[in-house]
């Protein structure tokens, strides 16, 4: 570890030790109030700008600048989908735009941290949403139960059609099996997962509302929609009209804090960078 902190620029080593702050700071905020301070998000998105200009002026390479721009958009774009499906907060999103401006990217060989960061990040967060969605269902497993019920005939089903495909190998495909196993067991896990938010449904008063909280019910006053479900969540100005209108309460998602996945994969790649670098080595 030290060793490759040793390998990095001081500009980007600063900027790994600020990624790193952002994250644990965030990741407790999001913990303790599911909620991602904006000064935090912005003080990343205008860090990683500051270091982000200083070394490529430092260290002039217009090809990689080039490749870093478009990794940044890639990100961005992938990130603001994320957002307007309704499966992150808009904190989720500034703080992504924020990482990527901040990780390292100083060369393609070694393979740099920011790309094993995104390589690694669907793995890291899938078993992090995984295990939380375990937790969810332990501490409601009626409600996970009255959903899951109904498509288990069907999860059933598919999962034994998957895995038959696997009663038929080819020899150009030996691993056949392997793969059917696999693709059967994500296809279980995503069932469950999807059955699982179920238990993230409840109700709310108004008075402990928050800004993007994910109300997913229409609210009526007197026979009038005060409020259509958006992706964003509710605004300000929203509950304002709430307690002006006197709801009492709402129902709302209330989703599994997310930060500590994006803390968990900048460990991780840390960790496995060495080792990732190593193996493409070998490979190519």
């Amino acid at each position: 570890m030290i060793a490759l902190l040793a390998s990095y620029s001081a500009i980007s080593l600063l900027s790994l030790i600020v990624a790193f702050i952002v994250l644990v700071v965030t990741s407790l905020t999001d913990l303790k109030t599911k909620e991602v301070p904006d000064y935090v998000s912005g003080f990343a998105i205008i860090s990683g700008l500051v270091f982000k200009t200083f070394y490529f002026a430092l260290n002039p390479d217009f090809n990689l600048f080039i490749l870093f721009a478009g990794i940044v958009g890639l990100v961005t774009t992938f990130s603001l989908l994320l957002y307007r499906a309704g499966q992150w907060g808009g904190g989720d999103l500034k703080l992504m735009i924020g990482l990527v401006l901040l990780l390292p990217f100083e060369s393609l060989t070694p393979l740099p941290l920011m790309i094993i960061f995104f390589l690694a990040f669907p793995f890291v967060a899938g078993a992090y949403g995984v295990l939380g969605s375990t937790l969810l269902i332990a501490r409601n497993p009626r409600k996970f139960w009255d959903s899951f019920k109904k498509k288990v005939l069907r999860t059933i089903s598919i999962a034994v059609i998957i895995l038959g495909f696997s009663l038929f190998p080819l020899r150009e495909f030996n691993f056949t099996f392997p793969i059917m196993v696999f693709t059967a067991v994500m296809y279980v896990l995503l069932e469950v997962v999807s059955s699982s938010e179920e238990c993230m449904i409840k109700k709310l008063k108004v008075s402990k509302l928050t800004e993007g909280d994910w109300v997913v019910e229409e609210v009526r006053v007197k026979g009038k929609v005060l409020f259509k479900p958006v992706y964003h969540g509710v605004t300000l100005k929203d509950i304002e009209a709430f307690k002006k209108a006197k709801v009492k309460e709402v129902t709302i998602k209330d989703g599994i804090p997310f930060v500590p996945a994006f803390l968990l994969t900048f460990i991780t790649s840390l960790l496995v960078k060495d080792l990732v670098n190593s193996f493409l080595t070998r490979l190519f």
